[in-house]
C-alpha cells in the first residue's frame, strides 16, 4: 500500500470549514486523553455497522499506525447485528488494503491490513459487544439513525456525531462503486485531516 499515492486523492479532497470545526473538535478529545497518560479508545458506530462505521474503523487505525499513534486504537459496532457489505470490501482493496477471511457463515470476520500491520479485525457487531471497550471509550456516531436513536452510550466517556451520507443507495446500480469509492475517500480524508492535527497539536 503506497501512501504517497493514496495522499494525492486524500489531500484533492475539500472538506467544509464546519466540518474542519468538528474534527479539531475530535482531535483535542483525543489529545486530551492522550495527555493524561490514557489510552484512547474510539468506537465508531452506525445503526448496522456494515458501511461508515466499518469504514471509520479502517482509516482510523490505518492512520493511527501511520502517525505512529500507539495510544489510538479504533473499534467500531451499531445497534443491530447484519455483516460487513461487500462493496466495503471491494473498495478497501481498491484503495491498497489487504483483505483476508477468517471465518465463514451469514456475517465473517474479515482482516484488513496493510504494510505488514497487524490491521484491524472487521464483522457486524453490537456497540457493546465484547470485542469492543467497556467503558471510558470515545464513541463516534457516523450516521443520524444512530445520533437521533442513541442519545445515551452506555460506557462512552465522550459522544461525537460525526455522520456521512450512507452509500446503500447506490446499492446493485452501476453507480455502486463509484458511490462507495467517494464515501471511503472522504472519510479516509477527515481521518488523514484529523491525524495531521493531532501531529500539529503535539509540537
Amino acid at each position: 500500500m503506497n501512501f504517497n499515492e493514496l495522499k494525492g486523492q486524500l489531500s484533492a479532497i475539500e472538506i467544509p470549514l464546519a466540518r474542519k470545526r468538528k474534527l479539531d473538535g475530535l482531535a483535542e478529545v483525543f489529545l486530551e486523553e492522550i495527555n493524561k497518560g490514557n489510552q484512547v479508545e474510539v468506537v465508531f458506530i452506525c445503526t448496522h455497522n456494515s458501511r461508515r462505521s466499518q469504514f471509520s474503523q479502517v482509516w482510523c487505525q490505518y492512520f493511527s499506525d501511520l502517525f505512529a499513534r500507539k495510544d489510538i486504537i479504533c473499534y467500531s459496532g451499531g445497534t443491530e447485528i447484519t455483516s460487513v457489505y461487500p462493496g466495503v470490501l471491494e473498495t478497501l482493496k481498491e484503495h491498497g488494503f489487504n483483505v483476508e477471511s477468517s471465518m465463514e457463515g451469514s456475517n465473517p470476520e474479515y482482516r484488513i491490513f496493510w504494510n505488514g500491520s497487524h490491521g484491524v479485525s472487521i464483522f457486524s457487531k453490537l456497540y457493546a459487544d465484547t470485542k469492543n471497550p467497556e467503558k471510558d471509550f470515545i464513541a463516534v456516531l457516523t450516521c443520524d439513525d444512530a445520533d437521533e436513536n442513541c442519545p445515551y452510550i452506555p460506557g462512552a466517556k465522550f459522544r461525537i456525531p460525526l455522520p456521512y451520507k450512507d452509500p446503500k443507495f447506490s446499492d446493485n446500480t452501476i453507480s455502486q462503486q463509484s458511490e462507495y469509492n467517494k464515501t471511503s475517500l472522504l472519510i479516509g480524508a477527515e481521518m488523514y485531516y484529523m491525524f495531521s492535527k493531532i501531529e500539529e497539536l503535539c509540537k
